[in-house]
């Protein structure tokens, strides 16, 4: 959500306080507050990002999948919730791989801001703070 937008709703939220009846003003904040929808977010360099779309009526595969790399050793897979290094989502690493929308894989990792943001899935759950 842009800066502008949010500055927007912030000021109906304040004009809203005014009025004195809860019913005129749940109908006034409905009429004039401006929402986007969830599933993109704009920034000002890189237009439209679209958040992830999660097929609802089939499942999400819970086991790892059988990635192997360059020694063919088989590679093991995390999920992974992070701000500060959504730029660089994979690791050069030999033996194993971030993945930051299988939810339901067995081991969750948590850095910084998302630490709270824990999913139910994963039987481990790590979190750091660096």
């Amino acid at each position: 959500m842009s800066i502008g937008i949010k500055i927007y709703n912030q000021g109906i939220r304040i004009l809203s306080g005014f009025i004195p009846l809860k019913s005129l003003r749940k109908k006034f904040r409905n009429r004039f507050f401006k929402r986007i929808p969830l599933y993109f977010v704009t920034h000002s360099l890189y237009g439209k990002l679209y958040m992830p779309h999660y097929e609802l009526h089939h499942p999400i595969l819970c086991q790892e999948p059988e990635i192997y790399n360059a020694q063919g050793e088989r590679m093991r897979t995390f999920f992974v919730r992070s701000y500060l290094d959504a730029h660089y989502p994979n690791s050069d690493s030999k033996y194993f791989l971030w993945d930051r929308f299988n939810v339901s894989l067995p081991v969750h990792f948590y850095k910084h801001r998302a630490i709270l943001e824990t999913i139910l899935f994963g039987s481990k759950r790590n979190s750091s703070i660096l």
